[in-house]
């Protein structure tokens, strides 16, 4: 995965099966977090052939939501037959 910070579309994330489920008072309070500092760590994703895949920071994703965001700031990377799905 070659890394790099882009600004993505939210309706473009596709979070997949989770392991597990996000929290609503976790959301919550990051969504209070980033309004009052910002998101200071890109969400994680992976480009497909439709859009992006979810890595990591699915907290951070919904809490952004929450906040009426349209785009967020990840890392992204290239989906190949040698990266895990």
């Amino acid at each position: 995965m070659t890394d790099n910070v882009q600004t993505i579309a939210l309706d473009r994330i596709d979070v997949g099966r989770r392991l597990r489920a996000s929290r609503a008072d976790t959301v919550a309070e990051l969504a209070e977090s980033i309004r009052a500092a910002g998101l200071i760590h890109p969400i994680t994703v992976y480009e497909t052939d439709s859009g992006y895949r979810l890595v990591a920071g699915l907290h951070r994703l919904e809490a952004c939501r929450a906040l009426g965001w349209a785009e967020i700031p990840a890392t992204s990377g290239l989906l190949t037959s040698s990266t895990p799905s």
